[in-house]
């Protein structure tokens, strides 16, 4: 096999493929990061799922529980690479948001939707990992500041981000949180 090119700080054949990469890795953790955003969210929840706002808040702590389990998307992507982790990641979150999108509808008990937020969480773990993994052995050692740092500014502006863009839904003025319902 043919060693890697080295561009610039960049580890491959063509630096700017490595560049479109960072890019989309930018937006996915925006996308990612909004897991929490949930305070938002938690009233909307709660008056759906007839919950008091603590068991409104063990929703939005298993969203966070999905997210703390780092260790086996990141083990699976190294064993399995990063398509698989992309996939599962974005499964997961398929999954979890229709079936919490489902759950809300029929006013599904609070653990219900606990569950059906955890695996919203852990999909978004999935592609958080992968992304961070498949960036920085992406790029040379002295790049890998910047892109680890770049990336978690992404993720961690997602949640300004989607708390705006669920205020802009929720036209109202109640505070009921019913726009976050029309997003996720």
């Amino acid at each position: 096999t043919m060693a890697p090119q080295v561009v610039g700080n960049v580890v491959g054949s063509s630096g700017m493929f490595f560049f479109r990469k960072l890019v989309g890795g930018y937006l996915l953790n925006v996308c990612v990061g909004s897991i929490f955003a949930y305070g938002r969210l938690a009233p909307g929840f709660a008056r759906l799922t007839g919950s008091t706002a603590a068991q409104a808040a063990v929703i939005g702590l298993a969203g966070d529980v999905g997210i703390w389990l780092n260790i086996i998307p990141c083990t699976a992507r190294d064993r399995f690479g990063d398509r698989f982790g992309f996939g599962v990641g974005a499964l997961l979150v398929g999954v979890g948001i229709s079936s919490t999108c489902v759950a809300l509808s029929f006013g599904a008990h609070f653990a219900v939707v606990a569950v059906t937020w955890a695996v919203v969480g852990h999909g978004f773990c999935w592609l958080y990992c992968t992304n961070l993994i498949s960036q920085v052995t992406s790029w040379e050692a002295d790049a890998r500041g910047y892109v680890v740092g770049s990336l978690q500014a992404f993720f961690g502006i997602s949640g300004a981000v989607f708390v705006s863009i669920y205020d802009s839904l929720d036209d109202d003025d109640d505070d009921d949180g019913e726009g976050g319902k029309t997003l996720v």
